[in-house]
C-alpha cells in the first residue's frame, strides 16, 4: 500500500478523545527522534490507532534517493553503495514503516545478496511501528533493540545507516520489554463520561 493511501486511512490523532498522556507522548517522541515510545495496556483502548495517527504529522526529508533513506549531507549516514557518490539529492516523506507479523530476520534486516529487503534499512531516518509487540518473536524483538544500538547494519561488504526511531504497541504488561523505550505510557479505560 502506498505511503498517500495508507495516511489516508489512518484516523487522525487529532480526532482521539482523551488519552492526553499518550497523545503527549507521541508528539515528544516526534519532536525528538531518539526517544522510542511504547503505549500499553488493556486491549481495545486506541493504543494503535494513536500511533499509526502519528504517520500523518512526520517531515520530509532529503535523501540520496536510495531504498536506506540515506542523508546527503552526512557521510555516516550513507549506506557503502551511497558513499561512492554518483546520486542526486531527493526530498521525500520520512519513511512510517509497519512491522508486519511473522517476519523472518532475513527480511527484517536485509540479506548479503539482497540487503535492499531491509524493513530497518526502509525504515532509516524514520519510524519503524509495532503494532501488538505481544504477539512478535521475543527473541527478534530483543536482537532488534540491540542491533539498532550500533546504529548501523553490516551484511558482509555492505553498510548501511539505521537510524530507527521504534514506535510500539503492547497489550497487557510489558515487563522488562519496556526498558527498550524512553516514553512509556500505560493507556487506560477512559472514566469521564
Amino acid at each position: 500500500m502506498d505511503r498517500e493511501r495508507s495516511l489516508k486511512e489512518t484516523y487522525p490523532l487529532t480526532a482521539v478523545v482523551g488519552h492526553q498522556d499518550a497523545k503527549r507522548a507521541i508528539i515528544l517522541a516526534l519532536i525528538n527522534p531518539g526517544l522510542n515510545l511504547l503505549l500499553w495496556g488493556d486491549e481495545g483502548l486506541g493504543k494503535r490507532t494513536m500511533m499509526m495517527g502519528a504517520s500523518r504529522f512526520l517531515p520530509k526529508i532529503n535523501t540520496t534517493g536510495c531504498v536506506f533513506n540515506c542523508d546527503p549531507k552526512n557521510r555516516a549516514m550513507q549506506c557503502t553503495k551511497c558513499l561512492k557518490g554518483g546520486w542526486k539529492p531527493v526530498e521525500q516523506e520520512s519513511p512510517f514503516v509497519v512491522l508486519p507479523y511473522h517476519i523472518r530476520k532475513e527480511k527484517l534486516f536485509g540479506t548479503e545478496e539482497v540487503p535492499e529487503s531491509s524493513l530497518v534499512g526502509r525504515a532509516n531516518r524514520g519510524i519503524l511501528a509495532i503494532r501488538n509487540m505481544e504477539n512478535h518473536d521475543k527473541k527478534l524483538m530483543e536482537t532488534l533493540f540491540n542491533t539498532l544500538k550500533s546504529r548501523k547494519i553490516s551484511l558482509g561488504d555492505f553498510t548501511y545507516p539505521a537510524f530507527v526511531q521504534i514506535m510500539a504497541t503492547y497489550t497487557g504488561n510489558p515487563g522488562k520489554m519496556a526498558e527498550n523505550f524512553a516514553l512509556k505510557v500505560h493507556v487506560k479505560e477512559i472514566e469521564d463520561i
